[in-house]
């Protein structure tokens, strides 16, 4: 089995390597497929869905996040302060985002406590068929989600997914990852 090394490797040179009409038309497919996984899992209007804001590698789904602001249903986005992770909520992707290295919520965004978070669109580099994800390596999202016991989703591109991927015991499974051709449930 390949590491988790070699497989962030072979996903970013893949994804890379998608020219970009490409991975545009996956975005939609994406965002189509995740919005109504979205509305079927938290239909009750309650509660605030915990996003990403996307890295150039990773599926664009900002406007989907977009969408969903206009039609008032509260956002939150990650922030790391040391290794610890929180969401801090956001009505405005433009207003309520510093574009650094790693884009995160601006200082006059409120904390989320995580009991307010109803789902949760979990980034990552790789997934397998059971819920294994390979994220970028901090452990922040495992930590934090090692924690929460609701709704978990990925989005993933094709070269994303894997039969199976190194998992460690500390490692979180999603509940669902959505391809743009597919839901794969794993509850």
């Amino acid at each position: 089995m390949m590491t988790k090394k070699e497989i962030r490797a072979i996903v970013k040179k893949n994804i890379n390597d998608m020219p970009i009409e490409y991975r545009m038309r996956l975005d939609i497919e994406l965002f189509e497929r995740l919005k109504q996984w979205l509305f079927v899992n938290e239909n009750s209007g309650i509660g605030v869905i915990a996003v990403y804001y996307p890295l150039a590698d990773e599926p664009d789904l900002r406007p989907l996040w977009k969408e969903l602001l206009d039609m008032k249903i509260k956002l939150a986005v990650p922030l790391v302060k040391g290794d610890t992770l929180f969401f801090h909520r956001i009505q405005n992707l433009d207003k309520d985002i510093d574009i650094k290295k790693i884009p995160e919520p601006k200082s006059h965004t409120k904390q989320v406590r995580p009991e307010e978070i109803a789902a949760v669109v979990v980034p990552g580099r790789a997934f397998d068929r059971l819920g294994g994800r390979v994220g970028r390596g901090g452990g922040h999202y495992d930590r934090w989600l090692a924690a929460y016991q609701k709704n978990t989703v990925s989005a993933a591109y094709h070269c994303q997914l894997f039969d199976k991927v190194p998992t460690e015991s500390y490692d979180m499974r999603i509940g669902t990852i959505i391809a743009p051709d597919e839901y794969i449930s794993n509850f």
